[in-house]
């Protein structure tokens, strides 16, 4: 049998352990930036929607929910920072509710809108339209 090394060990001090409360409010910590990444997700799954359904007031609505997913992501990754909650989730959480909606939201919304309102042209303007696209 091989002879071990005995290490001393020394115990924590009382003032520096963690308790379980600690423990619970440190797992608490990683739901604030997932909520804010999460509204802006939503924000921009709602300027999709919106946008497909097409009425102006819709339009107007998802224009104003890609505008309040401006201020969900600017406040995700503040709040992670100074929590400490940096993971890699989150970040690939963030990219992906950034392309939803900055990406695929407005698109979705300003083909929509254009769509509609090709769609009521008369066949004379629509002609010219085509022929200006071509051009």
């Amino acid at each position: 049998m091989a002879d071990f090394v005995q290490q001393d060990q020394q115990e924590i001090p009382f003032e520096g352990r963690r308790t379980r409360v600690q423990a619970r409010f440190r797992r608490g910590i990683f739901l604030l930036p997932a909520m804010m990444t999460s509204a802006n997700l939503l924000c921009g799954y709602y300027a999709v929607v919106a946008s497909v359904v097409g009425t102006p007031d819709d339009f107007n609505h998802a224009a104003k929910a890609i505008g309040i997913a401006i201020v969900f992501d600017s406040l995700d990754g503040r709040v992670a920072r100074m929590t400490g909650s940096n993971t890699e989730f989150g970040v690939q959480f963030d990219s992906l509710a950034d392309v939803v909606s900055f990406g695929v939201a407005p698109a979705v919304l300003a083909y929509s809108w254009g769509v509609r309102s090709v769609a009521n042209l008369a066949p004379g303007a629509l002609r010219q339209l085509g022929h200006f696209g071509w051009l």
